[in-house]
């Protein structure tokens, strides 16, 4: 794709109404259209005390990673309107979005050195700086801030034109001084892909972009998945890889992928990518199919989704994830196949949570992927998982 010259702040964000994928999925979980949803409750009782989670997640948070998903969850949790799967419009307050998240985007263009070419240092990581772009797109709705629009530019550019892709399928690498692909890209990457093409409106430019980010979905699921179990390996190509079936690896590619689908369903074009939409339900759906045939009975993922204790353990992180992206999905389509799988594991994801600290228990070291974090201690991506599922389970029940 070319470099694009657009401002950022001389444009509006749209924020208005918000195959190719497995036979087995998709002979067993059509969709049905969302003019046709299946009845709920209108409302259900939370069991999860948000506050303690909130502070948490916000102290602990610092990775470029950590603070892209805190930013995406305080505005999922705390602004829902005005997220990517919301009906409202910004207004020309500050009063508008959460406080934080105002703190965050400045701290990042405080500490940015002038024109780099990412929001911030992603430490080798290609994708992860790209986590903060949603946020600071949303906040300069308000700002109207030339500063911001060359610093989102800038990061758009360098992921489009400057890192590494794979010249089989075109998917941009996680990754800057080699071609690899991680299911943590999806979450990452797309939504803002997706995010920026929103901002252009009606325009050739704002259609390239959304398609892009489907297509950027749909390197990485046809690197990734293992259709023998229908879940996505983590990492894949480069010079080593992770293939195990990480449950929030797992988690970040559903999440991002439905966050890519409501960008899309809500755009000028939604019409005409009918058929990106179709495909993003089915493969979304296809992670949810395969993490749920390994639930166990209390609603847990075990870190390893398909492996049985002791060569793995419970992880909450993913757990949560993975339920947040069900009922996102579950809203979209109106299909509820899933829906009490996802209470199960809410159910365990509000037992594990301290109630004195907001901290939740049983998760996985966030660097190291394959050892638990010890009690007491607290994982900055997991706290926001926890804001991402609460918000969803209400957006679901609304």
């Amino acid at each position: 794709m070319r470099v694009l010259s657009v401002t950022v702040a001389s444009t509006a964000l749209l924020l208005a109404h918000v195959v190719d994928a497995s036979t087995r999925f998709e002979n067993h979980h059509r969709f049905h259209s969302r003019h046709t949803l299946r009845k709920r409750a209108s409302t259900a009782t939370s069991t999860i005390s948000v506050d303690p989670v909130k502070k948490q997640a916000i102290a602990l948070a610092s990775h470029s990673w950590e603070l892209g998903t805190l930013t995406e969850a305080l505005i999922e949790y705390d602004s829902p309107s005005l997220s990517v799967f919301g009906t409202g419009t910004v207004s020309a307050c500050k009063a508008s979005i959460d406080s934080e998240v105002y703190t965050i985007a400045a701290n990042i263009m405080n500490s940015r050195p002038a024109n780099s070419a990412t929001l911030v240092d992603g430490d080798g990581a290609a994708g992860d700086p790209a986590s903060l772009g949603p946020a600071l797109l949303l906040v300069n709705q308000v700002l109207n801030n030339s500063s911001y629009a060359n610093a989102l530019e800038l990061q758009l550019n360098h992921l489009l034109n400057d890192v590494p892709r794979d010249s089989t399928t075109g998917g941009i690498s996680q990754r800057e001084d080699m071609v690899q692909f991680w299911a943590d890209y999806v979450s990452m990457a797309p939504p803002f892909i997706a995010a920026y093409g929103l901002t252009l409106g009606d325009t050739t430019d704002g259609y390239d972009l959304l398609v892009e980010a489907y297509n950027q979905c749909k390197a990485y699921r046809t690197v990734l998945l293992d259709t023998t179990v229908s879940l996505w390996r983590h990492i894949m190509l480069g010079t080593w890889t992770l293939p195990q079936h990480w449950a929030t690896g797992n988690g970040w590619a559903a999440y991002g992928m439905m966050r890519v689908l409501a960008t899309l369903d809500k755009s000028p074009q939604s019409n005409q990518l009918s058929s990106q939409k179709a495909d993003l339900a089915l493969w979304i759906g296809e992670i949810l199919t395969g993490a749920y045939n390994y639930q166990h009975s209390n609603g847990t993922l075990y870190n390893y989704i398909d492996v049985s204790s002791p060569d793995t353990f419970p992880d909450s992180a993913g757990t949560a994830l993975v339920a947040a992206a069900t009922y996102r999905l579950a809203k979209y389509s109106g299909d509820s196949s899933f829906i009490t799988k996802a209470e199960l594991a809410y159910s365990c994801i509000s037992k594990s949570i301290v109630s004195t600290t907001g901290i939740l228990k049983n998760v996985v070291d966030p660097e190291t992927f394959s050892t638990s974090l010890a009690q007491g201690t607290g994982s900055p991506e997991a706290e926001s998982f926890v804001l991402l599922l609460e918000a969803a389970r209400n957006a679901y029940y609304s």
